[in-house]
């Protein structure tokens, strides 16, 4: 049975998507492999949307619809898979880091490989260069990892996403089966770990709305018609000219 001719467009645009994902991620570990990261005074900067977020408050979800909206790819931790896949190391590691006071973390690989050590400031500086890259390429939407506070701000739109402590709750609970406390403390350690890495990696207070083009509260309003402002807010921007950024400084 054939499918309706809506349903083949939906296909057809969810293809053409992934393959355009597929071939920046090539290009992006090509350009890390050989040192080049492509600074050429002739590349732009965007457009991009990044999303920082209140952990509970719906910023996923969120950033979803933003990316179905503009048709761009939602990068999440296919961002620590690349920076992962250029140290040679394993994703998982860097959920240690981004928790881990000491900054640090140690991968055994086997009996005949040697310990890898990971410290937080190789973990931002090759993180950094990730997101510059994806930025370069831009149409994407770039979901947590800091990535607001380095890139330029004309280029794209810097979104931060807050709830109610009680809507929060409950999107946790809901998630997770866990009770009241449980999901207070999971709210808590979260918001904690993300402001230490911003602080830390970028010298910035995450909650400083001053750092945004918009800051969204998903208790006010839906998180569809949130969706359809900040892609129109988006789209207001990027019809301009899109005017010329130096590469940020790593």
């Amino acid at each position: 049975m054939s499918l309706s001719p809506s349903v083949e467009a939906i296909v057809a645009r969810l293809a053409a998507r992934n393959i355009r994902w597929e071939r920046t991620r090539e290009r992006i570990e090509a350009a890390l492999a050989s040192q080049q990261p492509g600074r050429g005074p002739e590349r732009h900067i965007g457009p991009y949307v990044t999303v920082a977020r209140e952990h509970g408050s719906g910023g996923g979800e969120l950033a979803a619809r933003v990316g179905a909206a503009l048709g761009w790819p939602v990068l999440d931790r296919e961002i620590i898979d690349l920076v992962a896949a250029h140290l040679h190391v394993n994703p998982s590691m860097f959920n240690l880091l981004e928790h881990d006071a000491a900054g640090w973390v140690t991968d055994v690989l086997g009996d005949l490989m040697p310990h890898v050590v990971i410290t937080r400031d190789t973990y931002t500086h090759e993180l950094r260069r990730v997101v510059q890259l994806l930025a370069v390429h831009g149409e994407v939407v770039l979901l947590g990892r800091g990535a607001g506070f380095f890139l330029p701000h004309e280029c794209g739109l810097s979104v931060r996403v807050v709830a109610a402590s009680e809507d929060r709750i409950a999107r946790v609970r809901t998630r997770t089966g866990k009770d009241r406390d449980g999901a207070l403390a999971e709210i808590k350690d979260a918001d904690r770990a993300r402001a230490h890495l911003v602080s830390h990696a970028f010298g910035c207070d995450i909650a400083d709305p001053l750092y945004y083009d918009l800051v969204v509260n998903t208790s006010r309003y839906p998180i569809p018609k949130l969706a359809e402002l900040i892609a129109g807010a988006c789209r207001a921007r990027c019809t301009s000219e899109p005017a010329p950024a130096a590469y940020p400084s790593s």
